[in-house]
């Protein structure tokens, strides 16, 4: 008698196949950020404030690998990129209504921010915003989204129904955005747009380009001296203006606090609070609410360690270059669009993580993992090429 049976242990694989996306040092890095994560909660001294963090890391980890797994067909893909297109028609009209404008920084949109009906404020309670949501982390999230629709509408890679919500979508992110005066997503997205246009037809790109010179030329001229520095700089190079700490101080402080706790961090979601208590005994920053590090990289070193932001930062960049590598390959078709679009949506994401950041811990965050799994799995898309 055959006392190991090993029929079922060789159909465990079964149950446990996985996709490309998520084998091998893929399959690492996630491991090691869910570690690293639940690190981050134990060395706290915030405990009840991460355990909600935490949470939200929890649900864009889950969302990750969940979408992942899902999509195993270009059909499955093209149903997860629907998700994406109504997801973020809903969000951006939702901080449309409910943004607090930072009209002090350029009081002329105030004309237009004053005709915009506003949340009720209940609403905004529920969801933990007293004030109104955060125009600068929102811009983050649509700096990561626009290119992934502007990529399908430039390769027509939607049916009809589909690419006029795309459409609308973008006009829609693109007025948030103007509104939001966040200097981080303008910037971020002004090589990713471009670069997109000119993957499709390079003059097209050009004129993008000459555009914005055109348009920086003719804002330089126009703004006047008041309006330019506020808009412009703020806080690097007149903090004067502003009770907070510039760009420079809140790095400083940042790199110093995982100098004390490289493979730690100090607590995932701690760092503004651990912030205000190293700046509150100066004056000018008595008040200071510095959300986070204002910059990707550190803030993920900060929440979840030096390991845990290294398998991060390596995460995001294989997947944009996948993306770019199966646009490449489908070059000539439409699906091409949505993998240069996811490609260019990544790396607009990296740039705005430079000056500003959407933490691993945000409310957001969920929709980011989201816009990362659709770049991992764009390899999908291989076996078609058809997105619709």
């Amino acid at each position: 008698m055959n006392l190991l049976n090993v029929r079922p242990l060789a159909r465990i694989h079964t149950f446990v196949h996985l996709p490309a996306a998520l084998r091998g040092w893929r399959l690492a890095s996630l491991l090691v950020l869910c570690v690293m994560g639940v690190v981050g909660l134990l060395v706290s001294p915030e405990r009840e404030l991460s355990a909600f963090r935490f949470a939200l890391f929890a649900i864009g980890i889950a969302t990750y690998v969940a979408t992942v797994a899902g999509i195993n067909s270009p059909r499955r893909f093209a149903r997860a990129f629907d998700v994406l297109m109504f997801v973020a028609f809903a969000v951006t009209l939702f901080s449309l209504l409910g943004t607090q404008y930072e009209t002090y920084r350029f009081l002329p949109i105030e004309s237009i921010t004053r005709f915009i009906p506003h949340l009720p404020s209940s609403w905004l309670r529920a969801i933990g915003e007293r004030e109104g949501l955060n125009a600068n982390e929102v811009a983050g999230v649509l700096a990561a989204i626009l290119p992934v629709l502007l990529g399908v509408v430039l390769w027509r890679g939607l049916s009809r129904a589909r690419f006029t919500l795309a459409l609308v979508t973008l006009a829609l992110m693109a007025f948030y955005l103007l509104l939001s005066l966040s200097r981080s997503a303008w910037l971020a997205l002004l090589l990713p747009v471009i670069g997109l246009l000119w993957w499709r037809k390079w003059w097209l790109g050009a004129g993008a380009l000459c555009l914005s010179v055109l348009g920086a030329i003719v804002a330089l001229n126009v703004l006047s001296l008041e309006y330019l520095p506020m808009l412009l700089f703020s806080d690097l190079t007149m903090p004067q203006w502003f009770a907070v700490p510039t760009r420079y101080v809140i790095w400083q402080h940042a790199l110093d606090l995982i100098r004390a706790s490289p493979l730690t961090g100090v607590g995932i979601g701690a760092f503004a609070r651990i912030f205000h208590t190293q700046v509150a005994n100066q004056p000018f920053y008595a008040n200071v609410d510095i959300a986070n590090a204002h910059n990707l990289v550190l803030q993920a070193a900060l929440d979840v360690g030096v390991p845990g932001m290294l398998a991060y930062v390596a995460l995001l960049l294989a997947v944009s270059v996948s993306a770019v590598r199966v646009a490449r390959s489908l070059r000539g078709t439409s699906s091409a669009g949505a993998a240069y679009g996811l490609a260019a949506g990544l790396f607009a994401f990296l740039l705005y993580g430079t000056l500003q950041v959407v933490t691993l811990t945000a409310r957001a965050a969920p929709l980011v993992w989201y816009v990362i799994a659709l770049a991992a799995a764009s390899p999908i898309l291989r076996r078609d090429d058809s997105a619709d």
